[in-house]
């Protein structure tokens, strides 16, 4: 029901014969992340253009796409590196791990704020300069 939603919200091609390819799949990952931070509306815009280019037979597949994106995500932990170098001159190891603790959990949580932030303002930025085509 919910991926019968998506499609009907044009988050998602329909399926072919109720088929669902691989490109469906590597979509509905996107969607899983995107759709606890953004609205169907700012979704269906972020991922308008990869749809409209990039599934199906394209030049550069889907695949290629999801693949290049997540090899982002390695990135990501250098933020632990950098709050286990915070609170260096406590001196009690128990307080020093809960604040180190406390330090990575407070940058993850005004990470996620400021990227949601970003996106939001990306997506209206989109919205605005290529309007979504009418629903079906």
């Amino acid at each position: 029901t919910m991926i019968n939603n998506y499609a009907k919200n044009n988050l998602l091609p329909s399926p072919v014969r109720k088929k669902y390819t691989q490109d469906h799949i590597l979509l509905l990952v996107f969607i899983y992340y995107f759709k606890n931070l953004l609205n169907f509306n700012d979704i269906e815009t972020i991922l308008s253009y990869i749809t409209e280019h990039h599934f199906g037979e394209a030049p550069l597949p889907l695949s290629q796409v999801y693949t290049e994106v997540f090899t982002m995500e390695h990135s990501q932990m250098d933020k632990f590196e950098t709050a286990e170098k915070t609170f260096s001159d406590v001196e009690d190891p128990g307080e020093k791990d809960a604040l180190q603790l406390f330090s990575f959990i407070c940058e993850l949580a005004f990470d996620v704020y400021l990227k949601k932030q970003m996106i939001e303002r990306l997506a209206d930025e989109i919205r605005d300069e290529y309007p979504p085509a009418k629903k079906k």
